[in-house]
């Protein structure tokens, strides 16, 4: 996975925007081909855990979107004053057609 030039770290003020895979071909190895195949399980309320830069940064769900591919709104913050998160990857699992994105919002570091 990786985290979109130009936008927050994880803990900063702003939107945390983290693209990944949800599913590769089969003869490509890697470990990061289905990073995010279960994203669309995770429901509102739900805890995502991000370990970064030695530290633990704990998100609740707030919102999900599916858009289309080339939308960039969801690269800014939906909130500027708010630490934010936004999950994406393709949608339907292995296909490109669309782009499905989980939106939290920062309740704990350490």
């Amino acid at each position: 996975m990786v985290r979109y030039p130009g936008t927050s770290r994880p803990g900063e003020v702003g939107n945390a925007f983290i693209f990944g895979h949800s599913s590769n071909y089969p003869w490509v190895p890697s470990e990061y081909n289905d990073v995010f195949a279960l994203l669309n399980t995770l429901e509102t309320n739900d805890e995502i855990i991000v370990y970064y830069d030695q530290k633990k940064y704990i998100y609740r769900v707030t919102d999900r979107s599916i858009v289309q591919p080339g939308d960039t709104d969801a690269l800014s913050s939906r909130d500027p004053s708010k630490k934010e998160i936004s999950l994406m990857t393709c949608w339907p699992i292995g296909t490109t057609l669309e782009r499905y994105i989980i939106f939290g919002e920062l309740v704990e570091s350490k």
